[in-house]
């Protein structure tokens, strides 16, 4: 009888602890900071929407006409959607082989083989970081953002297209051997590694504070050439943009013509 009355009693005791604590909250996932998340940054959309690969036309520049033959969506061991880049050089090696008619070169020349990500909106008053998965087999690769704005004749509430948009700053390149610039090379390891860049620079001209300053959006640019004759390939996945903690007036220091930074000069300013 004590048995019973005690398993009761338990029972008794735990409906009572539940009503007071009620129902266990479920935990929220955390929130995808990622801009490219809807924007196909994990290439999950095999057609690339949202990116831009076919430069064919004519009113078009930057890009060979015949760009898109060299890209593809595959599987790579075990990332299931990467964007693939087959770039082919005069040595036509790395086991590519050559459409009818075509003469193995580097794509036109010295363009390569290029995507760019549709414009993502931007506060110009933020950092943001770009971070790629990328390898290499014996090529090479550019990949940096680029700041725009619409073009003075769209539309108010048109979409931002890579077409309908124009630069106003080029960031430096991402890259594995600690170079900077705009026009570096990535110098991309054999082997999956992740890269990052931060947009604007913590160190940056007057001229070029004002030129991101204009930018209401990025986009991404990625190119892969060897700057030589070389036939190879270039891998990426899981591209992202997301918004740095700070501004760019607290984090940011503007160097203007004459050496001084911006707080410098407004005390020389006040001060004469």
């Amino acid at each position: 009888m004590k048995k019973y009355m005690s398993m009761a009693m338990i029972c008794a005791a735990a409906s009572v602890l539940a009503q007071v604590s009620g129902p266990v909250p479920v935990k929220k996932p955390a929130e995808d900071k990622n801009l490219l998340a809807l924007r196909n940054g994990h290439f999950e959309d095999s057609t690339l929407q949202y990116w831009k690969v076919d430069f064919s036309e004519k009113n078009y520049g930057g890009g060979p006409s015949d760009n898109h033959h060299w890209i593809s969506i595959i599987e790579e061991g075990t990332r299931k959607h990467v964007l693939k880049m087959t770039v082919p050089g005069m040595d036509c090696g790395a086991g590519i082989t050559l459409p009818p008619g075509r003469t193995g070169r580097n794509i036109s020349g010295v363009e390569g083989v290029r995507a760019t990500s549709y414009p993502v909106r931007i506060d110009p008053t933020k950092r943001y970081r770009l971070t790629a998965w990328v390898k290499a087999q014996t090529m090479n690769a550019r990949i940096y953002a680029i700041g725009r704005d619409v073009k003075p004749k769209v539309r108010r509430g048109e979409e931002a297209t890579p077409e309908n948009t124009r630069d106003h700053f080029k960031g430096v390149t991402m890259n594995f051997s600690g170079k900077g610039g705009t026009a570096q090379f990535a110098d991309i390891p054999s082997q999956w590694t992740l890269g990052t860049v931060e947009y604007p620079p913590k160190v940056m001209t007057e001229l070029a504070y004002e030129h991101w300053m204009k930018s209401k959006y990025l986009v991404v640019e990625v190119v892969a050439l060897d700057g030589g004759e070389r036939s190879g390939y270039f891998y990426i996945d899981d591209v992202r943009i997301e918004e740095l903690p700070g501004s760019v007036e607290k984090d940011c220091k503007i160097i203007r013509p004459d050496g001084k930074n911006m707080e410098q000069r407004a005390i020389i300013e006040r001060i004469n």
